[in-house]
Formats: C-alpha cells, sequence, structure tokens
C-alpha cells in the first residue's frame, strides 16, 4: 500500500540512501532517493490513510454512501474488514469499494470470505492464495489471520491456540508463557487469568527471575497446565441476526487475585438465540467436562502415566491406567479386543466426589426409571469408572426423594384385636 502513494518532489531528500552496487562497498556509493512511502518509516501508515481517505473525497460523487463507509471506517491500514448481514448488499459493497480504491491507485487483492456471493462475483485472481485453490481444486481451506485472529472461514469460526510446556519452574520462565498469549479478544481469559494469579502470587512471595518455585507453587503450575499439549478455544464469528431491541447487561465482580467483567448481549426477540443442540453436541460438552474434572482431580497422575512413571495412588494403580490421544486417562485391563464399545471396554476414571460426577450418577439413575444401586451402577461402569463408585452411587441415590419413595416398604394393615372369647 504504501509504494502507492508517492512522495512529493520537495520531500524526496529526506529519504535518500546510499547503494553500492553489487554489494562491493570499496567504491563509492551512489545516492538515490525514494519516489513512495517506504515500509518502515513511522509517517508512511498515516499518510497513506490519508490518500486512501482523500481518494473517497474526490470521487464521493460516484458511489454510495455503504461504499464510502466502509473505505472510511473499515480499513486498518492496508487491510478492510467488512461484515454485513445480506449478502448480495456485501458483495456488491465488495464490488464497488474495489473499483473505488483503484481509482487511487490502490488495487484490493487477497480477498478472503465466507460468503458465496461474493465468491461468485468477484473475479478469481482478487482472492488469497488459499482461497483460489480451495475453490477451484477444492482443497483444503487453512485457517486464515484477520488483524492477527485466526478465523475459520468454512465454519465462520474465531479463534485461539496456544501450545502448552510441560512444566514452568520459575518466575521469568511463566511470564515468558504468559506474555506469549496473544488474545486480544479475550477467549482464553480464564486460562491465562490463573497463570497471572500464580505470576502474582511468586511477587507476594518476593522470587527471583530464576529461583526455584516451592512444591505448591509446581502442583499449582501442573494443575493449571494440566495434561494438555495446547489449549484451543473458539467463538462463532456471526452470534445474532438482526434485531429490533438489544440489550447489553453487563457483571462484574473483583477479589484480591483480580477482576472480572462479563458482558451479554440480549435480545427481546427471543427466537435470535433458538439453537438446536444436536446429540452430538451433547455428548462433546459432557466428554470435555469428563476431561476437564480429570485435569482437576488427577492432573499429576495424567502426567506421569504419559511419562510412563510409577502411580501413586492405590486406587488408580490397580486399574493399570492409560492416556488416551485426548489426554484422557483411561482404565487399562484385558477387554481391549472384546467386541464391545471402546468405552465400555476402557472407561473413562472419574473420582468419587464430584458435581460431575454426581451429575451423571443422577441422569443414569432418571433414564432408568430409579432403580436400585446395584443396575445404576452398572449402567455407569459401561462408560465411566468411579473411583469408588459402589458408595458414590449409594450417596447420590440416597438424596433422590422419588427413589426413596419407591423402595421404601410396603404399609402393613394393623390388625384389630381378636375378640373377646366370653
Amino acid at each position: 500500500m504504501f509504494y502507492q502513494v508517492k512522495v512529493p518532489v520537495s520531500d524526496r531528500d529526506y529519504l535518500r540512501y546510499f547503494w553500492w552496487e553489487n554489494g562491493n562497498i570499496s567504491k563509492r556509493p551512489d545516492t538515490y532517493r525514494l519516489c513512495v512511502h517506504l515500509f518502515g518509516a513511522e509517517s508512511s501508515p498515516s499518510v497513506a490513510t490519508y490518500a486512501l481517505q482523500r481518494t473517497v473525497q474526490v470521487n464521493a460523487s460516484s458511489f454510495d454512501q455503504a461504499v464510502k463507509d466502509n473505505v472510511l471506517n473499515n480499513f486498518y491500514v492496508d487491510d478492510n474488514l467488512k461484515a454485513h448481514d445480506d449478502e448480495n448488499e456485501l458483495a456488491q459493497i465488495a464490488k464497488r469499494t474495489r473499483e473505488l480504491c483503484s481509482l487511487g491507485g490502490f488495487y484490493l487483492t487477497k480477498y478472503v470470505t465466507s460468503s458465496r456471493e461474493i465468491i461468485n462475483t468477484m473475479p478469481r485472481q482478487a482472492f488469497e492464495v488459499d482461497m483460489i485453490k480451495f475453490l477451484d481444486h477444492n482443497s483444503k481451506l487453512l485457517p486464515q489471520k484477520v488483524l492477527s485472529i485466526n478465523w475459520y472461514v468454512e465454519l465462520n469460526e474465531l479463534f485461539v491456540s496456544f501450545k502448552l510446556p510441560c512444566e514452568i519452574h520459575t518466575t521469568r520462565e511463566l511470564l515468558r508463557e504468559i506474555a506469549a498469549k496473544y488474545d486480544p479478544l479475550g477467549f482464553a481469559a480464564p486460562f491465562i487469568f490463573e497463570g497471572k494469579a500464580i505470576l502474582q502470587e511468586t511477587c507476594r512471595q518476593g522470587l527471583k527471575w530464576d529461583e526455584p518455585f516451592t512444591d505448591d507453587l509446581r502442583r499449582r503450575i501442573r494443575k493449571w497446565l494440566g495434561p494438555n499439549e495446547k489449549i484451543k478455544v473458539s467463538v462463532q464469528r456471526n452470534v445474532i441476526r438482526r434485531s429490533e431491541s438489544l440489550q447489553l447487561h453487563l457483571f462484574c465482580n473483583a477479589s484480591l487475585k483480580g477482576y472480572v467483567i462479563v458482558a451479554y448481549l440480549k435480545s427481546n426477540n427471543a427466537r435470535d438465540f433458538v439453537k438446536e443442540l444436536t446429540p452430538d453436541d451433547l455428548d462433546e460438552a459432557e466428554f470435555r467436562s469428563a476431561k476437564y474434572v480429570q485435569s482437576c482431580h488427577y492432573g499429576t497422575e495424567i502426567v506421569m502415566v504419559s511419562q510412563q512413571k510409577e502411580l501413586k495412588l492405590n486406587s488408580l494403580q490397580k486399574l493399570k491406567p492409560f492416556v488416551d490421544m485426548e489426554c484422557v486417562l483411561r482404565v487399562g485391563g484385558r477387554l481391549s479386543m472384546a467386541t464391545l464399545p471402546f468405552s465400555s471396554r476402557h472407561p473413562v476414571i472419574l473420582p468419587s466426589k464430584d458435581h460431575f460426577t454426581d451429575l451423571m450418577i443422577r441422569d443414569i439413575h432418571k433414564r432408568v426409571g430409579h432403580m436400585g444401586p446395584t443396575y445404576v451402577f452398572s449402567q455407569l461402569r459401561s462408560k465411566y469408572w468411579v473411583v469408588r463408585g459402589s458408595k458414590a452411587v449409594r450417596r447420590v441415590l440416597s438424596q433422590c426423594i422419588e427413589w426413596r419413595k419407591l423402595k421404601a416398604p410396603m404399609l402393613q394393615q394393623q390388625m384389630a384385636d381378636l375378640p373377646n372369647t366370653n
């Protein structure tokens, strides 16, 4: 973009530079002047932006207001970001924006879009190389960058993805990991917050930059990182459709560790938010919840099993556990060749006392018609291996009012006194 903006002749002496032909610095250098604005100069972005806006002013009478607004308000230097809920209108804005910019010598290319209407309207050479391969050869479209934010174009999702280290030993390493997590939209804020809280504690304890962490801090680090090699959070880019009335609700709280602000956008038209959850969605949510519960209770054990080290917990040793491809701790044993579902041969290990475990037991108990603990326990084992599971099932069922009614003994009619024999 900068090379499309010429430097006035009177200012070109400020952009002089020396040039040694063929890199031979023993000769006298030639002196050149740049005729266009260069990359790296502090003035270049503002000058190029002015030239782009000046193009709009000069040609204002030939274009609709939507096109002019797009150029004036949706450019970040040479990147144009535009969203719209009407594909036909968006396609026209994209086409006319390209025409307007070309009048100022700015030729827009490398288009990336999730809109089929724009794909059918724009010439192939206007698109990003990966987009052209995707359109012409049906190849896989890799995630694109939108102002350094990852974008799954096909799914229309924004996401952040971080690689996680196996261990963090010092304050310097911890700060480096936190600073490397680029997340301007805060998708991974709940995860990053815990790392910052640990960093806060290291400063409170007065640890030096390269001083090894205490045992307590090492445990917190292992629990924070968990067994995962990376963390990934994705969010649908299109959250709501156009609505006549929207409300913004803000909630905030603070503690000695930090503060949090959560914003909710509420539509008075409830239909804007209706989304049917599929069975696959529910299964995925259940699996991720179980994985999170494991990381909270058995984070250290998952790392030890992954590294093929001997476990210290007797309750897990006898299960011969292993870590699957999803970093989930499962029961080992001798059923790997059995003609059973994988989840039945190698159930996911869960702790005895956790709210998620209680929810799974209650769900099974309800689905089997509030039957007794033996049957509920057998159904639970088809998917989960709860440590001290029989005891956990009896504990949860004892709180079920419906089951207590069903198992109550039948009332016996009290017989009246025998008649007098006299």
